[in-house]
């Protein structure tokens, strides 16, 4: 240390190691009633490590650099108090934690204190990695970072990136508020933005951490986020509210989750951090009067929809790792009113389990039911069970009441990803005029009919090939209108139609076959006698008959033409 001739006092303080070169180089100016102080300061090795112990920092290698202006009166007992010094200067900071997770690299900036105020202005980056995860922290150039002894503050342009484990997410920092008396408080807005495997997740999260009143080590806070959730289809809306704490080393959480109209669904979530160990539970449901999945995943392109009813969700999830998931989940559909099409679906009613094992997922068995479904004729009373996996399933015990008697399926496997199936159909004792109702008013009978239609499914729509279709003993009988008999004049053609006016029959017996365009062939054997003609001679029939069903069926709808046929009939 010296002093000037010009009142000028220098000192330097070094150190030469192995480690880097430390050194701290005063130089102040005393002039004019003031002391004028600029520090240079270089620290590597044990003398970083020396401040950072005094400074608190974690254990770690590093190095600090830069300089240190400041004025103070002199003689410095005139200084109101130390809180009004002011001092600016330039910096660089670099840092390794001991195990090598956290690194900060070229932190620059420019730095001033002011009535207590330290404000700087900083760029550089920090890497950090925790097992598979790897991350990196950006300071933009100039970032403002504000800080006193009250806590830190600073705005929008940090930016964090995270990667590892299929998991790609960025947080772009809008604002952070940390806050040291009367207890710690952070503030936290940031928007993120990730994506694992096929899904991503984009929005606003927000956050408070806070220490626990009189709970040392323990922290409370609330979370939210509002954004998208997508998959390769689909962007589903998600807005997420609730509180959290953090004790030793354990994280707890209830959340309440909602999608537009869904909801909101209450999340608990158990973790403990050190063991990677945890458990989720959703126990929760919702009405809704809107349709369910237009209203609420973007875009929604498929032909089926839910209008109303009341979700229900109970599920259950456990792991001692990442990739030792156990779970639970059963979803419950009541009342529900829906669509397929143009067909229309009323009470609905379903109980799907899922459950899962080392990520395996199994649907456990599970029922479906509809009241009744408009197909231009009604089907009523449909129920079905279902068990299998994500990739295939096992659907049994299907039946409805159709045309005034009974459907039921075979037990048959559908694969998911072929899209393809094959059953069998058994018709069961239906109504002869409920079946004839479909073909309008010129023809009515009656009997009860039995039948089989092996039916295929594949993607390019449904197929019957080689069913039959056959009448209960004894028979039953057919009417054709007079009217319709009488217009034909075509020799034999017309005694064949002037017979079936009041055609007695006892064998009745049709194969069957239809295509994937919705083409039906009938090839119909009757057998049986009009006691008005020819004296009631036994008479035989060989009829080939076609008909496009899906063109029958939409004509049905928009007339409601069946059903007034039906009631017509029944009042007779």
């Amino acid at each position: 240390a010296r002093l000037s001739a010009a009142g000028r006092i220098n000192a330097e303080i070094s150190e030469a190691n192995t480690d880097g070169p430390s050194y701290l180089r005063l130089h102040s100016t005393i002039a004019q009633g003031r002391l004028d102080i600029e520090v240079h300061y270089s620290l590597e090795g044990y003398a970083f490590e020396f401040v950072s112990e005094l400074a608190e920092i974690p254990a770690g290698t590093g190095r600090a650099a830069g300089r240190i202006s400041s004025s103070l009166p002199w003689p410095v007992e005139k200084l109101p108090d130390w809180s009004s010094v002011s001092a600016a200067g330039p910096f660089e900071f670099s840092w390794t934690s001991a195990d090598g997770d956290l690194v900060l690299r070229a932190l620059k900036g420019n730095a001033r204190l002011e009535r207590g105020m330290l404000r700087a202005e900083v760029g550089g980056h920090a890497d950090l990695k925790s097992g598979d995860l790897q991350g990196q922290i950006t300071l933009p150039v100039n970032q403002v970072v504000r800080m006193d002894l009250q806590g830190l503050q600073t705005g929008a342009g940090i930016t964090v990136e995270l990667s590892g484990n299929d998991l790609q997410a960025q947080f772009l920092l809008q604002s952070l508020n940390i806050a040291y008396q009367p207890e710690l408080l952070i503030e936290l807005t940031t928007q993120l933005q990730a994506t694992a495997q096929d899904a991503g997740i984009e929005g606003e999260l927000s956050g408070t951490l806070r220490a626990a009143p009189a709970a040392s080590g323990d922290y409370l806070g609330e979370i939210g986020f509002v954004g998208n959730v997508d998959s390769q289809a689909v962007a589903l809306p998600v807005d997420l509210t609730g509180g959290f704490a953090v004790s030793d080393d354990k994280f707890t959480a209830d959340i309440d989750v909602s999608s537009g109209m869904l909801g909101p669904v209450p999340v608990v979530v158990a973790y403990e951090i050190g063991k990677g160990a945890g458990t989720l539970s959703v126990h929760g449901g919702f009405a809704f009067d809107e349709p369910l999945f237009s209203s609420t995943l973007a875009p929604w392109e498929e032909p089926y929809d839910l209008d109303s009813g009341r979700l229900s969700l109970n599920l259950e999830m456990r792991w001692q790792s990442p990739g030792d998931l156990h779970a639970d989940a059963e979803l419950m559909l009541d009342e529900g009113e829906g669509r397929y099409g143009d067909y229309s679906l009323e009470g609905i009613s379903a109980r799907v389990k899922v459950s899962s094992t080392q990520a395996e997922w199994a649907i456990e068995p599970s029922t479906i039911s509809v009241s009744r479904v408009d197909v231009g004729f009604p089907l009523t009373d449909i129920t079905a069970s279902l068990s299998g996996s994500l990739s295939s399933v096992r659907i049994h015990d299907v039946s409805a009441r159709l045309l005034g008697g009974t459907g039921r399926m075979s037990p048959f496997e559908y694969d998911f990803e072929l899209a393809e199936a094959a059953t069998e159909v058994l018709l069961i004792d239906l109504d002869f005029a409920e079946l004839l109702a479909l073909e309008g008013e010129d023809i009515t009978g009656n009997g009860r009919l039995d039948g089989t239609l092996p039916v295929s499914f594949n993607a390019d729509g449904i197929t019957v090939s080689g069913g039959r279709i056959f009448a209960r003993e004894p028979g039953g009988t057919v009417f054709l209108a007079e009217n319709l008999a009488s217009a034909i004049t075509q020799p034999g053609l017309d005694f064949a139609l002037r017979a079936l006016g009041n055609f007695r029959y006892s064998r009745l017996e049709a194969d069957v076959n239809y295509r994937a365009n919705g083409d039906l062939v009938l090839g119909v054997h009757l057998k049986g006698s009009n006691p008005d003609v020819e004296s009631g001679r036994l008479i035989d029939y060989n009829l080939n008959i076609s008909e496009n069903i899906p063109v029958l069926l939409e004509s049905l709808r928009m007339e409601d033409s069946y059903t007034e046929r039906i009631e017509k009939k029944a009042l007779q």
